[in-house]
């Protein structure tokens, strides 16, 4: 099944690009990333996605777009594409300290009138903190109205194993969908054998494009989904 699409559109390239690179590192997995540098081409990207009846779970504008607004360029979004999330990026002021004003009237009236489900707020500090948790949950929830039985992640293990428990207390706090296989059942020795692995270290942990991991530290899971775990080095 062809991955669902991610759309950003920013006319700043280097905030594009930097937007672009971090979902891609989180949701590339499971989802498709596609930037676009302006409302026309964004525009031309949603028709053809709808043409060739691929699937839209969320597109990102920036507030400000040249000779466009974010706000009804998202609103053209929902309507070729009524079941994506909106997402308005609304940069800080110079200063890094607040957004302008112009900018805040404009997020609380969309925000007032349902135009947007969500904003963002740019540059941010850190992704796994400003970006990642409201995208992440935007897709969840994208993810159970249309895709039910979506796991991006499969834990094989032991039912009652702490280690198990622990795991699938990691992916459900990241609102990860998974899909949870005790070992000694049809389903996770079928899983096991067509990965390979023998069940001697459990549990086992398959992510969504095939990878392997056995026995992973919550850190090396991490990893894994394309979370950082440490402060980009500055």
């Amino acid at each position: 099944m062809e991955r669902p699409v991610l759309l950003a559109v920013d006319d700043e390239v280097g905030a594009l690009r930097v937007l672009a690179d971090a979902l891609e590192r989180r949701f590339g997995a499971d989802y498709r990333v596609v930037a676009v540098d302006s409302a026309t081409a964004g525009e031309a990207e949603l028709e053809r996605l709808a043409s060739r009846g691929a699937e839209v779970a969320l597109v990102v504008a920036e507030l400000w777009l040249a000779g466009s607004d974010g706000v009804a360029f998202l609103g053209r979004a929902r309507a070729i594409h009524p079941d994506a999330g909106r997402a308005l990026l609304i940069e800080m002021d110079e200063r890094g300290t607040r957004l302008p004003i112009d900018s805040m009237e404009r997020l609380q009236r969309a925000t007032a009138l349902g135009q947007i489900d969500f904003s963002l707020i740019t540059p941010w500090v850190s992704p796994e903190e400003w970006l990642y948790p409201q995208v992440q949950e935007a897709l969840s929830r994208w993810t159970k109205a249309h895709r039910p039985h979506h796991e991006s992640v499969r834990l094989v293990g032991e039912q009652w194993s702490s280690r198990s428990h622990e795991l699938r207390d990691v992916l459900a706090r990241n609102t990860v969908p998974f899909g949870f296989y005790a070992a000694d059942s049809d389903e996770g020795r079928r899983l096991l054998t067509e990965h390979g692995v023998d069940g001697a270290r459990l549990p086992v942990v398959i992510l969504y494009g095939g990878q392997v991991l056995i026995d992973p530290a919550n850190v090396d899971l991490a990893n894994a989904l394309g979370v950082r775990t440490r402060p980009e080095a500055g």
